[in-house]
């Protein structure tokens, strides 16, 4: 007699969900709810997909991450999180989620336009410059985000460490699927 035994269970299961920008957001934001504050949990600027008054204009896209006028195509971009500090206008995160990785490279250069705008705004006000100047966009999978913030590499890690952990628990369940 021969037993199989499933790892796990042999019910198929769904693939876990991809995090949604604004849940990475709040990741980000509860690891930064220091008592003194930060710049990225002050008063901010929010805009974030599928919630009403949240939600991005075509006249605030394109002031943001149009080039040479140019219309954006926001098509391409499932869902996103944007923050803007008041406080400090340099500081900023954005988050996108996107259809498929096919069209990464062109929402980078949207992120890309943007950290160039953030450079030109901030050119004579030397503390948000410095912060500008170190921003950077990256893309992982259908994720593309920015980050002009002081402690960058500490939001990159909590962003990137989010996206691999779903990465990681949708393989484990397709090989027991």
């Amino acid at each position: 007699m021969l037993f199989i035994s499933c790892a796990f269970s042999c019910e198929k299961k769904e693939p876990a969900a991809q995090p949604v920008p604004d849940e990475i957001m709040r990741k980000i934001l509860a690891d930064f709810s220091q008592p003194d504050g930060d710049a990225i949990n002050s008063d901010c600027v929010e805009y974030i997909s599928e919630q009403k008054g949240k939600e991005l204009t075509d006249g605030i896209i394109n002031v943001m991450y149009s080039k040479d006028d140019k219309p954006v195509d926001m098509s391409k971009i499932e869902k996103y999180a944007i923050r803007q500090s008041k406080e400090i206008p340099a500081v900023e995160i954005g988050i996108f989620k996107l259809y498929d990785k096919v069209t990464a490279d062109y929402v980078k250069d949207m992120a890309n336009n943007r950290i160039a705008k953030m450079r030109g705004e901030n050119k004579n006000n030397g503390v948000c410059l410095e912060t500008a100047n170190n921003a950077e966009a990256r893309s992982y999978g259908n994720y593309v985000y920015y980050v002009s913030h002081p402690q960058k590499d500490k939001i990159f890690r909590i962003i990137e460490n989010m996206l691999r952990d779903k990465d990681d628990k949708i393989q484990r369940i397709n090989i027991y699927a």
